[in-house]
């Protein structure tokens, strides 16, 4: 399955949709400006760090950069990270109790692991800490 065959539905049948297609493991994104990584009990954690995510990178440009490199490349100091139950709904809202939002920016390297090892053993808990 893929965007297209999906792109009439609402975001979160879509989502649900591309979510179902996933296998455990690592996928790269759409666009190649991240990736996500989906776990045995069937939870994903996507990791974004491109121009147009909440992250050091927000509005790279891309044009310029690729008459630099017929490769481009990039690296961020941060990302933005969204997290999806087993059914493909939207659970990044699970794991932080003060997000009002279904991705969250900004997110550094220490956060990020911390995320990924709570959501590959016991999805649905809260974060608890101060990443500042």
């Amino acid at each position: 399955m893929d965007f297209n065959d999906v792109k009439n539905e609402s975001e979160s049948e879509t989502n649900k949709a591309l979510h179902a297609s996933f296998k455990v493991g690592l996928q790269i994104s759409q666009g190649r400006q991240g990736f996500s990584i989906t776990f045995e009990n069937g939870w994903t954690v996507s990791i974004q760090f491109g121009g147009t995510n909440y992250c050091s990178l927000k509005n790279l440009d891309y044009e310029s950069l690729s008459k630099i490199s017929k490769f481009p490349s990039h690296q961020s100091e941060d990302a933005e990270i969204a997290v999806f139950n087993d059914k493909g709904e939207w659970a990044t809202h699970r794991m932080y109790a003060e997000l009002g939002d279904d991705v969250k920016g900004y997110v550094g390297p220490n956060e990020i692991a911390d995320l990924l090892y709570s959501v590959a053993n016991g999805a649905g808990r809260l974060i608890m800490g101060n990443y500042k």
